[in-house]
């Protein structure tokens, strides 16, 4: 009868703990389902398919510039290209949420050629454009002075 008894309460545990996992990961889901690797790609394939990466940990390669904003504090933008930069034109451009370590070492990576690791995510302007945000970001490494660009 014990044995029974001490059965029946396994299974219970069991059960609740199971019920406690599954409503665990739709609370949150990046916690149980965790991305182990960084997708490479481009600035252009954000653009093209952002939903795609949306919720997603990314790599990119591209031209930042960090700068302090009129209302915002320190604000950062990946553009395609340094040319962009100079020119402002934000739809060669992302969107990033600096992470501490970023404004730490602003100068040793604003303007200049860097591989971003962090969260795409999209969110919707009132003109109802997609904006593809950079946040939560993982790394930000030099990659190449545009005064002394790599060569091949």
């Amino acid at each position: 009868m014990l044995m029974k008894k001490a059965g029946g309460l396994r299974r219970r545990v069991a059960d609740g703990f199971a019920i406690i996992m599954v409503f665990c990961a739709f609370l949150f889901p990046r916690a149980v389902v965790a991305q182990d690797t960084p997708i490479p790609v481009s600035i252009i394939e954000l653009m093209a398919s952002s939903q795609k990466y949306s919720g997603k940990v990314i790599s990119v390669e591209g031209y930042l510039v960090i700068g302090q904003g009129p209302k915002h504090g320190v604000e950062a933008d990946l553009y395609l290209h340094e040319e962009d930069a100079r020119n402002l034109l934000g739809y060669n451009m992302l969107r990033v949420l600096p992470s501490k370590q970023m404004i730490i070492n602003r100068e040793k990576i604003s303007r200049m050629y860097v591989i971003l690791t962090g969260l795409v995510k999209t969110v919707q302007a009132e003109n109802g454009l997609d904006v593809i945000e950079i946040t939560h970001v993982q790394s930000c490494v030099p990659w190449s002075n545009p005064d002394r660009p790599l060569s091949h």
